[in-house]
């Protein structure tokens, strides 16, 4: 995804960046984010996750305008797993619709923590 400046691929909140848009404000800073260029798995994977976010935020609105207790999260997320799981047992020629399911599991998850926020966890550096 490219922010609207159109400066960066993935955009996660930089200063000098036009877009002030809340879905994009991370801890994660760009300097870290820029440091994979768009060959590397790990940067396409995240902008997947981003690009699904960004359309599940215009689809059902941000995590703080419909705000779900963490139960509630375990049961989307089990439903997006399952539909995962129905993919993959439909065969190879859905491969992409898993992979596709498996970017909405992943956002979901983003979007849970988005709300409930993140800690550092003990002996882990970010």
């Amino acid at each position: 995804m490219t922010c609207e400046c159109r400066k960066f691929e993935l955009c996660i909140g930089r200063d000098d960046c036009k877009r002030q848009d809340r879905r994009f404000d991370a801890p994660i800073k760009m300097d870290y984010a820029i440091q994979y260029t768009k060959s590397t798995p790990q940067f396409r994977a995240l902008a997947a996750i981003v690009t699904e976010r960004h359309f599940q935020d215009t689809k059902h609105g941000h995590p703080d305008d419909n705000p779900h207790s963490l139960g509630a999260w375990a049961l989307v997320l089990r439903k997006e797993l399952e539909e995962f799981e129905t993919a993959i047992i439909k065969g190879g020629r859905d491969r992409d619709n898993a992979i596709h399911e498996l970017i909405q599991v992943a956002a979901v998850a983003v979007a849970a923590l988005e709300q409930w926020g993140v800690e550092p966890i003990e002996g882990r550096c970010l």
